[in-house]
């Protein structure tokens, strides 16, 4: 048999009841049962329709499409650069660079190139830098390249993603 105390701890809507009537009756309790029936079928119920659709196999959300991802990118740019050349050494020697960058949709495509040149004239430095972004459909993904036509060649980034 359940002592008071322990009723207490598993009901304290009870005693609360308890002090409001004076008396604790059977009523009070089965309207709680009842309410905590109640309450359980409604999650089961939830529950029930989230595994029904997940177990009938319902395609996942459509993918986004982001062919658009570096639009904000086309235009003409001023540019400032401020580079570390030595790295991981404990240098705080940066140096400054001003300069533009164009950024082009190619051939109204997926694609958009970017021109990039920027000068230090204090010491004499100068950059320039070319990239090339594809975006794939199929896949969602975008493709980077980094081109130098100083050289003749271009490289590949490290890794596609999606943005």
């Amino acid at each position: 048999m359940m002592r008071r105390k322990d009723e207490r701890q598993l009901f304290p809507e009870a005693e609360t009841h308890h002090l409001q009537t004076g008396k604790v009756g059977s009523s009070y309790y089965r309207h709680l049962l009842q309410a905590m029936k109640l309450r359980s079928i409604c999650w089961l119920s939830f529950l029930q329709f989230t595994l029904t659709y997940a177990i009938a196999g319902e395609s996942p959300a459509p993918a986004r499409d982001g062919s658009h991802d570096f639009d904000f990118l086309i235009g003409d740019w001023k540019a400032h650069v401020r580079r570390l050349p030595d790295r991981l050494v404990g240098s705080n020697n940066w140096i400054d660079y001003n300069g533009v960058s164009n950024h082009k949709k190619l051939l109204d495509s997926n694609a958009n190139f970017e021109q990039f040149e920027i000068d230090n004239p204090e010491k004499h430095l100068h950059i320039k830098a070319q990239t090339l972004r594809l975006y794939n459909p199929d896949t969602c993904q975008w493709s980077i390249y980094l081109l130098d036509l100083d050289k003749g060649g271009f490289e590949r980034t490290a890794s596609r993603w999606r943005i």
